[in-house]
């Protein structure tokens, strides 16, 4: 069977997944990226991210298959990366997906809520440390990379692809997973919409009283997340509310670490600390509709590159792998 040649645009976790499973199954991969690889600007990029079922209702399942899947592959790139701290959900609403009943001093400020529920198997992945070993693994195997290399154009229908600095070349396959950079093929594969969003985090300072060792979702049922001092790191303080698009202003440093710290402060004073913490901002694009995937002809475009898709990336790129024999199978 002849060897696909394969090209992989767009160095966040769904493409550097995408190029690994293309990779282990016997494919030729060139990884390009309009940045460094692994891109540090795009939504991948930070110490670590959750993985858990809450609030996925009907894709509770498929969390629970992502991990698994997250589990041999760090084992297979010789990758500590994911830390089993446990996810802590306390507020108002109902049970569910099994989650056990958890004890109310877990967290401070979770005693206030009757609904405490744990999912002990979950926790957090650690994003750069695995972003770095993928790296490193598909180096090992001569995979092609291509920092710096912007795709300009796509023939969807040839497989011509042109990038920046080495001209055109001819693919069997194109992965598209781009981020923001979906903006300029939009219209080309009819996506609709493609809105950037920034997201907002403060860490702990140094001095701040040690948080149990266990990550947390819907705190107080208003997307507040986050999770405990780790590696090195310190405990990390989200709030979904804080988000915003990219195309309008948003809040400075000081107003995002107010606001975040008057809502945590509000479950419990411990947590006055986080007046004095240190801003962090993300950014995550959004592409309409549900589907991680969609095809034009040889391109497969990946439009789930989001903060939140973080931990499906193993069901993307396990998806694109059939994909892709499945073109040369047609």
């Amino acid at each position: 069977m002849p060897v696909l040649n394969v090209l992989v645009a767009g160095a966040g976790i769904n493409g550097l997944l995408s190029a690994f499973m293309l990779t282990r199954a016997g494919a030729r991969v060139t990884l390009c990226d309009a940045d460094d690889i692994p891109n540090t600007a795009n939504a991948s990029h930070g110490a670590h991210r959750l993985i858990h079922p809450w609030q996925n209702g009907d894709m509770a399942p498929e969390v629970a298959r992502a991990l698994a899947l997250w589990r041999d592959l760090l084992s297979e790139v010789d990758c500590d990366g994911f830390e089993e701290t446990g996810v802590l959900v306390a507020g108002p609403g109902p049970v569910g997906h099994g989650a056990a009943a958890a004890p109310s001093d877990r967290l401070p400020g979770s005693d206030r809520f009757a609904m405490r529920r744990l999912f002990p198997t979950f926790g957090v992945l650690m994003a750069a440390e695995i972003q770095t070993a993928l790296v490193r693994w598909l180096v090992s195997r001569d995979v092609r990379l291509m920092p710096r290399a912007a795709v300009t154009r796509i023939d969807a229908q040839s497989g011509t692809v042109r990038i920046d600095g080495a001209g055109q070349e001819r693919f069997d396959a194109v992965v598209l997973a781009a981020g923001p950079g979906l903006a300029g093929f939009a219209d080309q594969f009819g996506l609709g919409p493609v809105r950037s969003w920034r997201c907002h985090v403060v860490y702990a300072p140094p001095d701040a009283p040690e948080v149990p060792a266990v990550a947390w979702a819907d705190l107080g049922g208003r997307d507040m997340w986050g999770m405990s001092a780790l590696r090195g790191y310190p405990a990390k303080f989200g709030c979904g509310a804080l988000s915003h698009s990219a195309g309008r202003p948003g809040p400075d440093a000081d107003e995002v670490r107010k606001a975040l710290a008057d809502a945590y402060v509000a479950i419990h004073p411990v947590y006055e600390f986080l007046y004095r913490g240190r801003v962090a901002t993300n950014a995550w694009t959004a592409v309409d509709g549900t589907r991680r995937l969609r095809r034009h002809g040889r391109c497969l475009v990946v439009t789930s590159d989001n903060g939140g898709g973080f931990k499906y990336a193993p069901l993307v790129a396990t998806d694109v792998c059939r994909m892709v024999s499945g073109l040369l199978a047609a």
